[in-house]
């Protein structure tokens, strides 16, 4: 068996079909081989909500899908900027999470090829009162 890497552009959206045939020096030709393939550029959507509670630890709520793939995994942190402490989940739909003290989570979801969504903020406050603390990432130039 031989193994031939073969990269093709396409960049629409939607499933397809290569096929493949085998010629030997001579001219021989093998029986022709198809593989379905589907091309992903999409990056998947993540909804989340904290419970209520006392302390810093909460339960969020975790929703993340993708129309034409599996969400892979779920990434978490307190730092805005996805540099520090960066936690990585499989996809589940509770997760137990210990906020620092500026009291947001950041949460992205990566699908099956790498597609990832934009970063959200889950405020351990309750939404009523998301509008009196705001906490954005510091931009640095």
């Amino acid at each position: 068996m031989e193994t031939l890497p073969w990269t093709f552009q396409r960049k629409v959206v939607g499933a397809g079909t290569v096929y493949v045939q085998y010629r030997d020096v001579v001219g021989n030709a093998s029986e022709t081989f198809m593989a379905s393939y589907a091309v992903d550029v999409t990056p998947p959507t993540v909804y989340a909500e904290a419970a209520p509670g006392i302390g810093s630890t909460r339960t969020l709520a975790v929703s993340a899908w993708d129309e034409a793939t599996e969400v892979d995994a779920l990434y978490l942190t307190n730092d805005p900027r996805f540099v520090d402490n960066v936690a990585v989940f499989a996809p589940k739909s509770r997760l137990s999470w210990t906020f620092d003290g500026r009291g947001v989570v950041w949460i992205k979801a990566v699908d099956s090829v790498g597609n990832q969504s934009a970063p959200i903020g889950v405020s351990m406050l309750s939404s009523w009162s998301l509008n009196e603390r705001i906490c954005l990432p510091q931009v640095e130039r």
